[in-house]
Order: structure tokens, then C-alpha cells, then sequence
């Protein structure tokens, strides 16, 4: 089993726990998504991070978790954020480190927030109502030549 972990979750507090999404539901059999919840009530938490690769959930979600609350198994309403994620697939690692500052700077720039999977994975929380325009000049021949790739992560329901 291999485990994706978020090291630094945007809203993270003492309070919150850790619950777990299966992700064998989005093409990676044998991996776990380990996630940061708000403090349960019940069986029912928010989304305290933004997923790296479980579709349909985003930041402050309200998810149903199963009955030990160990596990997300359903979105029960959405917040309206969404997930934007970009890799840094083909990048030599100069042109990996230049991408992340240039990342970095325009979240921090447009008062978003965002989370790393190792150096080359980003994914941006972008609330209702928020364009990321300026972050196309900053990606644009990345993409375009292949080095890096990008998707939208709440483009279908969750469901497991």
C-alpha cells in the first residue's frame, strides 16, 4: 500500500484528524490519500486540505466519513471551492525550481493558498468567484511544450 500524505494542509489546527480515501476509484489501486478533516460531528467533517489525486472534493467540503471515521466515503456538500493541480513532469530541476517560485509568488500574489506533493506537484485551492488568469502567463510555455501539465480536480462527483 502507498500512502500520499499532506505535510503542510492549508487549514490545519490542533483539533483537526486525519481520515483516509481509497484511491483505487481514480485509477491508483493500492493507494491511500491520507487527508486532514475538521473534528468530526457524528460522521460528518470538512475538508481541512485539498486532495492531491481523489476527484470531486476540495477545501471545506463537508464529507460523510464511515462509522470508526477513519475513512471519507461521500461528499455531503459542496463549498464551491475547486482544486486546480499542475506537475512538473518533464522539467529539468532548474526549470522545476524556477516554475515553483513563479507558482508560488502568484498564489501568494492573488491571496490563494496551495499545497505541495514533493517538489513537482501542486494543487491551488481557488474559491467560488476566482479566476486564475494570472497564473497562465506563469505556466503557459511549460504546458505548452509538454514539460508540465495541469487538470481541474473537481470536474466529476466524488463517490467511492
Amino acid at each position: 500500500m502507498r500512502y500520499i500524505v499532506h505535510e503542510a494542509p492549508l487549514r490545519r489546527a490542533p483539533s483537526n484528524i486525519t481520515a483516509m480515501i481509497d484511491l483505487e476509484p481514480f485509477g491508483l489501486p493500492g493507494e491511500m490519500e491520507q487527508v486532514w478533516i475538521t473534528p468530526p460531528s457524528g460522521t460528518t467533517a470538512a475538508m481541512a486540505c485539498v486532495p492531491f489525486r481523489a476527484y470531486g472534493l476540495a477545501l471545506n467540503d463537508v464529507v460523510g466519513l464511515d462509522t470508526h471515521r477513519r475513512r471519507v466515503r461521500r461528499l455531503l456538500r459542496s463549498s464551491g471551492h475547486q482544486a486546480f493541480r499542475l506537475h512538473f513532469s518533464r522539467c529539468s530541476e532548474e526549470e522545476a525550481a524556477i516554475l515553483r517560485a513563479g507558482v508560488e509568488a502568484t498564489v501568494e500574489r492573488m491571496g490563494l493558498g496551495c499545497e505541495w506533493s514533493g517538489d513537482r506537484h501542486v494543487v491551488i485551492d481557488v474559491p467560488p468567484g476566482v479566476e486564475l488568469d494570472p497564473l497562465e502567463p506563469v505556466i503557459r510555455d511549460h504546458v505548452d511544450t509538454g514539460r508540465a501539465s495541469w487538470e481541474w480536480g473537481h470536474v466529476e462527483p466524488f463517490r467511492i
